[in-house]
């Protein structure tokens, strides 16, 4: 399938750094709620590799402040 696809997050960090690999292979997207209601996270980095993102991955994270792709901010409160 050319990549991998995260599907849930257990962890509690307040910054989520997503690797750009796992198992060497590419992380390339998420499924719906991947981290929902997950309510330490404040930050979300995201790699190169993801190239699609689905719905409510943040569902319910009330003090998530942003999303950063490229060391760029694409969201924020």
């Amino acid at each position: 399938n050319g990549g991998m696809v995260l599907q849930q997050y257990l962890g509690n960090d307040e910054i989520v750094v997503i690797p750009e690999t796992y198992g060497g292979l590419p992380i390339v997207s998420t499924i719906k709620y991947t981290f929902a209601n997950n309510k330490p996270i404040k930050a979300l980095k995201f790699p190169n590799s993801l190239k699609k993102v689905s719905g409510y991955i943040c569902a319910l994270n009330e003090n998530l402040e942003e999303i950063l792709q490229n060391e760029t901010r694409k969201h924020s409160r």
